[in-house]
């Protein structure tokens, strides 16, 4: 299968979650989360501003006040900067993506504690099929920070089923949510 196959598969059935679905695996990845940055004491955390189908990131956001939330905005050449967002903090578009501000203040990505990397699809070893601009493997090459993605269990993959090129890079570990079975 090809990436942009499996990207429009995948996408499809995370359209497709029921709300009760996708709440339940919101609030497991969350409390997952919450676990995560509590063993390791991550406070500066690069994050994404997820819009549907992906992750409600907000919900995270909102729950943890506590940490510094950095946010990607795009910069030429494909190339990101994480600029510093809190709730309520003016945000601005670019390809239809939610970004802080220039103005906000920035970090370099490898004085970041935590990346939170964003995909369609993952498999395994760690490899993802992303939105197919290749910024976050642009951002992964050179990159020193933890890397994990939380990630609806229709974005899993039990082998990979896609060709790597040689500009995909993994992304350490990957958890998946378990949420529980709820009835509409």
């Amino acid at each position: 299968m090809d990436k942009a196959e499996l990207r429009q598969n995948t996408l499809t059935q995370l359209a497709n979650l029921t709300g009760s679905e996708r709440e339940a695996a919101e609030l497991n990845l969350m409390n997952q989360f919450e676990t995560l940055i509590k063993q390791r004491g991550y406070r500066k955390i690069g994050f994404y501003y997820g819009k549907f189908p992906e992750l409600t990131t907000t919900k995270f956001f909102e729950k943890f006040p506590e940490i510094d939330f950095y946010l990607p905005r795009i910069m030429p050449k494909r190339q990101l900067r994480f600029h510093l967002y809190k709730v309520g903090d003016s945000l601005e578009e670019e390809w239809g993506i939610p970004q802080p501000i220039e103005s906000a203040p920035d970090l370099d990505v490898n004085e970041l504690d935590l990346l939170i990397v964003p995909g369609v699809a993952f498999e395994p070893a760690g490899y993802r099929v992303g939105f197919g601009g290749g910024y976050y493997d642009r951002v992964l090459k050179d990159l020193n920070t933890p890397t994990v993605s939380l990630i609806f269990k229709e974005q899993w993959n039990q082998q990979r089923v896609w060709e790597l090129n040689e500009f995909d890079l993994p992304v350490q570990q990957v958890i998946i949510d378990q949420r529980e079975t709820i009835s509409e």
